[in-house]
């Protein structure tokens, strides 16, 4: 199973509409995203006496994106259940909204975007989502091309993450560069020396530019090494579950289970130091107390 980005995301759909298209869709994006990101019929987890609301609402929180499937029965199931508080695919898209959460319609078994008349008031926005189709002729490249999508959204935090860097670098090129024509302009007005003035702004200009140039390879080597780091865990996952494979029958019950629970929080979090630690250290411990 592919590590993937670290988006998460919660799949919104009715399963009186055409719900073959959903788990082909959930499948092609296991493919890609940890099962563990991906959240769909968490209505099985609300129990007896909660408040239904509130636990959706705190399964949505916990996403990143929410599709929505729309599929040919979509409009006439929601009019059906207008006036049911219960309706869980509203409470859901509501939830999402209200939370500022990216919502991403999905059409599937060819049809399609319902008429912003018939979409209830508390969900009126979902009108203005721009929608992406799954044709059942091109159902595979259309999957890509939502996958691709998704992972240009996983990766903007960690654009924007790099962004204060290149504006300080760029920000502090532009002060010198205002800093020494001022200063030149100074010195033109008290001097004669026009040709060594201008001898100095073209030096500072060139400098400028190697400044720039800089700027742009720093920004190159942060995504090298970024990719760089993210073949290494994916590396160190794949070791680790095949580790795992060889010694599941080699270990007992006890040690297995603390190998699978040190694997998943790794996984959970692949940037810390100390949990990639952990894993070793159980790993280890297991292998010592083997059968």
């Amino acid at each position: 199973m592919a590590n993937g980005p670290n988006t998460k995301i919660f799949i919104n759909y009715r399963r009186g509409d055409d719900p073959g298209f959903t788990h082909a869709l959930y499948q092609r994006l296991e493919g890609e995203f940890s099962p563990e990101r991906l959240f769909m019929d968490v209505e099985g987890h609300i129990k007896p006496g909660d408040d239904f609301v509130e636990v959706l609402g705190r399964w949505v929180a916990a996403c990143d994106v929410l599709l929505v499937i729309i599929g040919p029965r979509w409009q006439n199931l929601l009019a059906a259940r207008k006036v049911d508080p219960a309706d869980f695919v509203v409470i859901e898209i509501k939830a999402a909204l209200d939370q500022g959460k990216r919502v991403i319609p999905v059409l599937v078994g060819g049809a399609s975007f319902p008429s912003e008349d018939f979409i209830p008031e508390a969900i009126k926005a979902l009108a203005r989502k721009q929608a992406i189709g799954l044709r059942p002729d091109r159902f595979r490249a259309d999957c890509e091309g939502l996958i691709a999508a998704l992972k240009e959204i996983s990766a903007a935090p960690e654009r924007a993450r790099h962004a204060p860097i290149r504006d300080a670098l760029i920000e502090a090129a532009q002060n010198a560069r205002i800093k020494a024509a001022e200063a030149a302009a100074e010195r033109v007005r008290n001097s004669e020396k026009a040709a060594e003035v201008a001898e100095r702004l073209r030096n500072l200009e060139n400098e400028h530019a190697k400044a720039v140039e800089t700027e742009r390879n720093l920004a190159d080597e942060e995504a090298r090494l970024e990719k760089e780091l993210q073949n290494r865990v994916e590396a160190f996952v794949h070791d680790a579950e095949k580790t795992l494979r060889e010694l599941s029958d080699k270990v007992s019950n006890a040690d297995r289970k603390a190998m699978e629970a040190a694997l998943s929080e790794f996984k959970a979090d692949p940037r810390s130091a100390a949990k990639g630690h952990d894993l070793v250290k159980v790993f280890d411990a297991a292998r010592l107390r083997r059968k």
